[in-house]
């Protein structure tokens, strides 16, 4: 049996112009994923996952109460009248995706690559601007080009991996990223996370350390002991240090309900 704790933590940083979260599901050590894949294969995590990312909020989800609490909600294509959510993901993340459910659904895909440009190999890949999906050389270049379009109120862009773009996002663009809010066209102001606590899964690439060591201890204390990374067995014992000062803080229940739509929330 699988067990998992979702949570989402929110950035201590301004606002910016673009609001970017990143969700992913994480081992309790933040493992990612193995030999280019998976180590999991959860339906529910996957119906959640499309939910979450697919969901454009109404009117009353965006408005702001607290640079603590709240956060802008930005991002969305507007065709028409309907708005659609981003996903920014890196080319093994697309190529991870089986073709038949590529592009993702319901939503606008933005996928980095070294090629970009290469019609040719864009082609074999399969991403095609008039079905929904672009390619780009970066992740500045994605979030430049989403900033280009309509953006309606309603929408959310979401970075959906892989471990590369994690790791940059969360150096560059996170609450202490030295870049100021007009050098860049977004601010990583949201984590949404889900903890598969049980059973182990061995991991060999990692979601760097987001958390201090009192965060860590408080997640395995609510998860229960399987959640302790310090019981976690097989490959997946990386140990990473974790921060001396508090960059980002967990959002209650309710508020993470609110953000996500109720319909998300109890998937």
């Amino acid at each position: 049996m699988t067990t998992a704790d979702a949570s989402s933590s929110t950035a201590m940083s301004p606002r910016s112009p673009l609001s970017l979260t990143l969700i992913a599901a994480l081992s309790p050590t933040n493992g990612l994923g193995k030999a280019g894949g998976l180590p999991w294969s959860l339906s529910k995590e996957m119906a959640y996952f499309r939910k979450a990312t697919s969901h454009v909020p109404g009117p009353s989800s965006s408005s702001a109460s607290s640079p603590s609490s709240s956060f802008p909600s930005t991002g969305a294509l507007s065709t028409g009248n309907t708005a659609q959510n981003v996903v920014i993901m890196g080319r093994n993340t697309w190529e991870s995706i089986p073709p038949k459910f590529r592009p993702l659904k319901g939503r606008v895909n933005y996928v980095v690559s070294r090629t970009a440009g290469d019609k040719k190999r864009e082609e074999e890949l399969g991403i095609e601007e008039g079905k929904g999906s672009y390619c780009v050389a970066s992740l500045q270049a994605a979030l430049e080009h989403v900033q280009s379009k309509d953006i309606a109120d309603a929408g959310r862009v979401f970075l959906i991996g892989g471990a590369q773009l994690y790791a940059q996002a969360m150096k560059e663009l996170g609450p202490s990223s030295s870049h100021s809010s007009s050098a860049t066209p977004a601010k990583l102001d949201r984590l949404l996370i889900t903890r598969l606590v049980s059973p182990n899964f061995d991991c060999d690439v990692f979601l760097p350390e987001y958390r201090t060591k009192q965060q860590i201890q408080d997640d395995a204390s609510i998860a229960g002991s399987e959640a302790d990374p310090a019981a976690t067995g097989g490959e997946d014992k990386q140990q990473q240090q974790p921060l001396n000062v508090a960059e980002w803080e967990k959002c209650g229940s309710t508020e993470l309900c609110e953000w996500l739509g109720r319909e998300v929330a109890n998937v």
